[in-house]
């Protein structure tokens, strides 16, 4: 019986033709949170990884209507 021990690189093989350290720079987030001190954190890490917010919304209803007005390429949202 063999046993294949995997490195690192075989659990995450490098992405052709992707610059990975960019792939989220530039995209319009739009953040949803009932807790105002945790959307400041999201927006910290998000804006810190080049994105935009450009919106931020304390229930859903209000994401919904910022979402459909803002058409961001990404919505983070509290479960």
């Amino acid at each position: 019986m063999a046993v294949r021990i995997s490195s690192q690189s075989d659990r995450n093989p490098p992405t052709r033709g992707v610059d990975r350290q960019n792939v989220l720079k530039g995209r319009r987030v739009v953040v949803v949170d009932d807790s105002f001190s945790q959307r400041r954190r999201l927006c910290e890490v998000y804006e810190s990884l080049g994105m935009q917010i450009v919106g931020e919304a304390s229930n859903g209803l209000e994401a919904l209507a910022m979402v459909e007005r803002m058409r961001p390429d990404l919505v983070s949202l509290d479960v």
